[in-house]
C-alpha cells in the first residue's frame, strides 16, 4: 500500500512539475504557434515595403495581362556584346528586370498577370522544344492556351548608327484578334511614357509583322524601349529608377484603356520609319 501511495506521488509531481514548463513556455512566446519560417529554418516578417505595397494594391478588376520578357535562356538578344549595358547585361537581362516590375505595377492595379517566363524554365508543354530557347511561335502557342485580355513583349533595340535613340513601339492587328485595339492601347502607352520622360525624344509608334505580336489571339504590343547601341538609352535601361518608371508608365497606359478617365485621350504618337531591329 505504501508503494502504491509513493507511486502516486511521483506521478502527480511529474504532472505538475510538465503544467509548470508549459505554463512558462507560453509566456515567453507569446503564442504557441511558430510563425512560417522563410529559408533555413529562419522567420522573416515582411517587410515595410512589402506590407505596404500589399494595402496599396486594389482588388481584383477582372482582367489578365500576358507579359513577355523578350529573350532570355541560351538567347542574350541585343547587347551580347555588351556595347554600354556593362559587363555581364544583355537585352534578356534588362527585358526580365523591367517585366518583373511591370508586373508588381499591374496586380497593384487589380490585374491578373501572366509571364511567359521568368528566365527559370521553358514551360513544360509538349508542344514545345527541348532546346532551352523557347522561340517567338512557342511563346504565341503559350498565350493563345490562356485567357487574357492583352499581351506584351519588351526587348531592346539596337542600330548602326550610335546616335540612334528612343522608345519605338509595334502593334499588328488582324482578323484572328479577337478583342480589343491594339493601336489605341499602344497609343495610350506612348503618351504615359512621355508624359514620365517629358525630355526624351517622343515614342514613335508602327506596325510590322512581328511573331509574337501577329500570332497572338488578342491584342498585343511590342515595345523596343530603347537603343543599347545608343549610350544615353543604354545607361537609362540599366537604371533601376527608369526601370520602375518605365514599367509604370506601361501599367498607366494599358490601364487607361481598360478603366479610362477623361484625362486619358492620348495625343499621337510619332510615326516614321524605324531601324531594324
Amino acid at each position: 500500500m505504501k508503494i502504491k501511495t509513493f507511486l502516486s506521488c511521483i506521478l502527480a509531481s511529474i504532472i505538475l512539475l510538465s503544467l509548470l514548463l508549459t505554463s512558462c513556455s507560453s509566456n515567453q512566446g507569446g503564442s504557441s504557434f511558430s510563425p512560417p519560417s522563410n529559408g533555413a529554418g529562419r522567420s522573416v516578417a515582411p517587410s515595410s515595403d512589402e506590407s505596404s505595397r500589399n494595402e496599396e494594391k486594389l482588388p481584383p478588376n477582372g482582367k489578365t495581362i500576358f507579359v513577355d520578357p523578350g529573350h532570355g535562356f541560351r538567347d542574350p538578344g541585343a547587347g551580347a556584346e555588351n556595347y554600354e549595358l556593362g559587363e555581364g547585361r544583355d537585352e534578356s537581362w534588362v527585358t526580365l528586370a523591367v517585366s518583373k516590375l511591370l508586373g508588381e505595377k499591374l496586380e497593384a492595379l487589380g490585374y491578373t498577370v501572366l509571364f511567359t517566363h521568368q528566365n527559370e524554365s521553358t514551360p513544360d508543354i509538349e508542344q514545345y522544344l527541348t532546346d532551352n530557347y523557347f522561340d517567338p511561335n512557342e511563346r504565341v502557342a503559350l498565350v493563345n492556351s490562356k485567357m487574357c485580355d492583352y499581351f506584351i513583349s519588351l526587348h531592346c533595340n539596337i542600330f548602326d548608327d550610335p546616335e540612334v535613340d528612343g522608345t519605338k513601339l509595334y502593334i499588328f492587328d488582324n482578323p484572328i484578334k479577337t478583342n480589343h485595339d491594339s493601336e489605341q492601347i499602344a497609343l495610350l502607352i506612348a503618351d504615359k511614357i512621355d508624359s514620365a520622360f517629358p525630355d526624351a525624344r517622343k515614342c514613335t509608334l508602327d506596325t510590322q509583322s512581328l511573331a509574337v505580336i501577329r500570332e497572338v489571339t488578342v491584342a498585343s504590343c511590342l515595345i523596343e524601349m530603347g537603343f543599347v547601341s545608343n549610350p544615353s538609352d543604354a545607361a537609362k535601361l540599366v537604371d533601376p529608377e527608369w526601370q520602375s518608371t518605365f514599367a509604370e508608365a506601361v501599367a498607366a497606359g494599358i490601364n487607361a484603356y481598360f478603366f479610362p478617365s477623361e484625362s486619358d485621350a492620348p495625343d499621337t504618337a510619332e510615326t516614321e520609319p524605324s531601324p531594324e531591329n
